[in-house]
């Protein structure tokens, strides 16, 4: 399933982005987007995205023992690019790779209203717990 971002009115979403705004030690990115992720899918389902021109296919998978949420990322060939990250809220979750394949802009869980910073529990992904993208682009 391929899910397009969307741009995000800043004008409705100052929280969030200023959140995002402090976590990223560098120059304000103006152009923040949400990546659609379904928040019915269950704990381990596939997504394709396109960030910054590069086509990328995640895995979101729930531990149901740790009690946590981690992605794998695919580049467009299928071969994987970042394993089993785990999502943590309010960290760059892709900043700490130096890989060709991967956009160069933050991509960043964040609780949606700013006032659960918990990580997201099995039905939190997609619904409090948002994933987003900012960039220069």
């Amino acid at each position: 399933m391929f899910t397009p971002i969307r741009p995000l009115p800043l004008r409705n979403f100052y929280p969030v982005y200023y959140k995002l705004f402090e976590i990223a030690a560098t120059p304000l990115l103006p152009f923040l987007y949400e990546i659609p992720v379904p928040s019915d899918a269950g704990g381990d389902f596939y997504f394709t995205t396109t960030l910054d021109d590069i086509k990328l296919r995640f895995r979101m998978k729930y531990n149901r023992r740790l009690g946590r949420w981690s992605m794998t990322i695919y580049d467009e060939a299928g071969d994987m690019i970042i394993a089993g990250k785990t999502i943590v809220n309010g960290l760059d979750l892709i900043g700490q790779y130096n890989d060709a394949r991967l956009p160069t802009g933050k991509l960043v869980a964040a609780s949606r209203d700013d006032t659960d910073q918990t990580d997201a529990g099995q039905f939190d992904l997609g619904d409090r717990i948002r994933l987003y993208y900012y960039t220069r682009k």
